[in-house]
């Protein structure tokens, strides 16, 4: 296949992936469609709020966009992003998603994980949409995990299936040498409270861990959003 009509393809199917993630409630946030590494700084408040954090990321995802491009062979391990709620992790891997999507570096899904959690047990009932589902979270050749750890503990038989389930995908991704990224509020020690051993170590080994501190970054984001609405 000729580089335009590759280019084509892949700018389809992420399409019509999006698409899909979107009827479901999934996917990438709106709030964060815009966010891009070149107007990283505009999307904060001129306050600098949550500057140390910020910088911070900014290298790590410019460090990764930049290894994902020069390495196609899908071999670059993730991020794993933790820390206090509000100090720019989601920002980071939306930006991150945002910008592997517009230079055509890969198909890429954003996925926020307690929502898909709800999803996914509603469409026990819906076996074909569901399928796809998951089949797009453990072949996506790039993926992002976002909150991961709030939303259930190993002990809660309700989950359990979830967490069979995560394991599969993870572990599939692992094998693969898949970009699987994620963030969570939870430090992974705390994280073995509330997934299996097995789990976490899969994570951390396909991941680069940085903990990210600073101050909270949210309500100055919106004060951007709107300030872009007028």
């Amino acid at each position: 296949m000729c580089p335009h009509h590759k280019k084509n393809n892949l700018k389809q199917t992420q399409k019509s992936q999006d698409i899909f993630l979107r009827e479901l409630t999934l996917g990438l946030p709106k709030r964060f469609e815009d966010v891009r590494i070149l107007n990283w700084q505009d999307e904060l408040h001129p306050s600098r709020a949550g500057k140390v954090s910020s910088v911070k990321l900014l290298s790590i995802i410019e460090s990764k966009l930049e290894e994902l491009i020069l390495n196609p062979s899908n071999k670059v391990r993730g991020v794993f992003l933790y820390g206090e709620p509000g100090v720019g992790k989601t920002f980071a891997l939306a930006a991150l998603h945002n910008e592997i999507i517009k230079n055509n570096v890969a198909r890429s899904a954003f996925i926020n994980y307690p929502r898909f959690l709800g999803q996914s047990k509603r469409l026990f009932t819906d076996p074909v949409r569901r399928h796809r589902l998951i089949n797009i979270l453990t072949k996506v050749p790039v993926l992002f995990l976002d909150d991961i750890g709030s939303e259930q503990a190993t002990d809660n038989p309700d989950y359990s299936w979830a967490q069979d389930e995560l394991y599969q995908l993870i572990d599939y991704r692992h094998d693969e040498f898949l970009f699987t990224s994620f963030s969570t509020n939870v430090h992974p020690q705390e994280l073995e409270n509330r997934f299996k051993k097995t789990l976490i170590s899969r994570m951390l080994g396909m991941t680069q861990a940085y903990s990210c501190q600073g101050d909270d970054i949210r309500p100055h984001l919106i004060i951007n959003v709107n300030k872009k609405r007028k």
